[in-house]
């Protein structure tokens, strides 16, 4: 069990959800939300995870904008795109060009 004791009831509930992402998927914020029955509250989900204490066990990477954007990541963008190519190449390794 993790100690969130300090954590409010919001924050708890984001970072429950967010736990339950599997490894090599991504979940958005507004699914989130939408999950934790608070459609409006993408943003405050963003914040959620940016005051995420536990990122080693959290993989709040995994949650990007609803385009499939990479956006909001405390650690840098470039960060979370390695975490997701590693996770998941297939989806996330970045593409290079022949010419």
């Amino acid at each position: 069990m993790l100690d969130w004791e300090k954590a409010s009831e919001f924050y708890i509930s984001v970072w429950t959800e967010v736990m339950k992402v599997p490894y090599g998927h991504t979940s958005s914020y507004g699914a989130i939300a939408k999950a934790i029955n608070n459609p409006n509250s993408s943003r405050a989900v963003g914040l959620a995870n940016r005051n995420n204490p536990i990122a080693i066990l959290m993989p709040c990477h995994r949650i990007i904008g609803k385009s499939g954007n990479l956006t909001g990541y405390f650690y840098g963008l470039d960060i979370k795109q390695q975490l997701l190519e590693l996770e998941n190449p297939m989806s996330y390794a970045k593409q290079g060009t022949l010419f």
